[in-house]
């Protein structure tokens, strides 16, 4: 069942040494179970950067003995990959009394890389880039839900005329123009300050 399930399966002991490793991890990694056991899993597939903090929530693990749920990247044949992976601590059933890790886990990079776009697609104005007007309404409002927030200020902003450069050099003109203008307004700001567009030639700082 280990060896054939459908979901990436490695079973480590409390120093994170790997116990098993099943098939779908053997295809994902390039690697084969027989070439890992007693070998470290975090050095293996684990990036660098997130190391320490992945060892450090497995030997929690082992001390409380309890199920949880985590988002690690892992490194794969295909480049560093997302894993809602799901674990829980199972005891030797003979011999030694010993606790082991099972860890499985699905690839979730996909869904998270559309769940990021779908993100930004709902706060981000597509032509400029900058927050729209949802992103800096919600903005304000955390801003000001915070006790004893400081003082800010608000500035409205649109073009004059805008509607005739639109009707006489067209909408390719016109958005080329508002993208300058979220350019150099952006340029004006100090570090801290927003700039976001509302709409049509209406912006917010």
């Amino acid at each position: 069942i280990v060896s054939e399930v459908n979901s990436l399966v490695v079973i480590l002991d409390s120093a994170g040494k790997i116990k098993r490793f099943n098939r779908l991890c053997e295809e994902v990694t390039g690697m084969t179970e027989a070439q890992l056991v007693g070998r470290n899993a975090h050095e293996l597939f684990v990036p660098k950067e997130v190391r320490a903090e992945s060892r450090e929530a497995i030997s929690g693990f082992f001390r409380n003995e309890e199920a949880y749920e985590v988002m690690r990247p892992i490194v794969t044949t295909q480049g560093v990959r997302m894993i809602h992976w799901r674990n829980k601590i199972i005891r030797s059933g003979s011999g030694v009394d010993e606790a082991y890790l099972v860890c499985s886990g699905i690839d979730v990079t996909e869904e998270q890389q559309a769940k990021a776009r779908l993100f930004e697609l709902a706060n981000n104005d597509v032509l400029t880039g900058l927050p729209n007007r949802h992103a800096i309404e919600e903005q304000i409002s955390n801003y000001l839900a915070v006790e004893n927030a400081k003082p800010f200020g608000l500035i409205f902003l649109d073009l004059d005329n805008f509607k005739k450069v639109n009707d006489h050099y067209g909408h390719v003109t016109g958005d080329v123009l508002l993208k300058q203008v979220a350019t150099a307004i952006g340029e004006l700001l100090s570090q801290g300050d927003t700039v976001a567009r509302l709409g049509g030639d209406e912006f917010l700082v």
